[in-house]
């Protein structure tokens, strides 16, 4: 991964996004044009899960996930949903838990091990926590435990510095396909910037294994889609 010098000037400089692979947290400069296009990939999202104007979400990320979900704000703004922000942390379930008891949310988007980990501590089961929300979106791990309490989760997966949305297709986790090129090398998925941006990724190791999907879906996205290997 490289900042290219075209771009990383701070006059056009959005801010500096971080993702995982594995246990390490790699920065990355996000410019202010990346983060237009991020915000229309994340729409693409919002969309597949259904969201519309009449929708209510509960987002659930961290400070350091801001280059990833602000544009997922964004994207609920213009598409006129209601939304609440909590932490994605274990230390913050008890909020999850609160949002939900007090408010119904159509959809609540990046759960993770973290959020499901603090609501077993509180003794909250799933089924209570998440009843009557129609869309989980929840990260592999998290995916997995809510699948064995029969809740039909969909796949919300950080593919390096972007995230992979699941329709109602459940065959796959689609990434834009305008922005970046997902393949597989030796069983894990890689991925590539298809435009010039801040941070020129290249076949950048993601840590994430499983198989890419490039026929179109029965949704109607030709977006590639990410199928990881769940468990591992």
């Amino acid at each position: 991964m490289t900042a290219d010098s075209s771009t990383s000037t701070t006059a056009s400089l959005w801010g500096v996004g971080s993702f995982r692979v594995g246990d390490a947290i790699l920065p990355y400069p996000v410019s202010q044009d990346d983060h237009g296009r991020d915000i229309a990939s994340a729409m693409k999202g919002l969309r597949s899960l259904g969201i519309h104007d009449q929708s209510r979400a509960l987002v659930l990320s961290m400070l350091s996930e801001a280059a990833q979900y602000w544009p997922v704000q964004i994207g609920l703004l213009v598409s006129k949903a209601q939304f609440s922000l909590g932490d994605a942390s274990r230390f913050d379930a008890f909020r999850t838990a609160m949002f939900l008891r007090a408010m119904h949310y159509d959809v609540v988007l990046g759960i993770n091990t973290e959020v499901l980990d603090g609501l077993d501590d509180l003794g909250h089961a799933y089924a209570d926590v998440f009843a009557g929300t129609h869309v989980l979106a929840a990260r592999p791990g998290a995916y997995e435990r809510l699948h064995d309490a029969g809740l039909g989760p969909r796949l919300w997966v950080h593919v390096g510095p972007t995230v992979a949305v699941e329709c109602d297709a459940l065959a796959g986790a689609h990434i834009d396909g305008d922005e970046w090129e997902i393949e597989v090398a030796d069983g894990e998925i890689v991925v590539t910037t298809r435009n010039p941006r801040a941070a020129s990724i290249d076949r950048l190791r993601t840590g994430i294994r499983g198989e890419v999907v490039t026929e179109p879906c029965a949704c109607g996205r030709s977006d590639p889609r990410v199928v990881p290997t769940l468990g591992v």
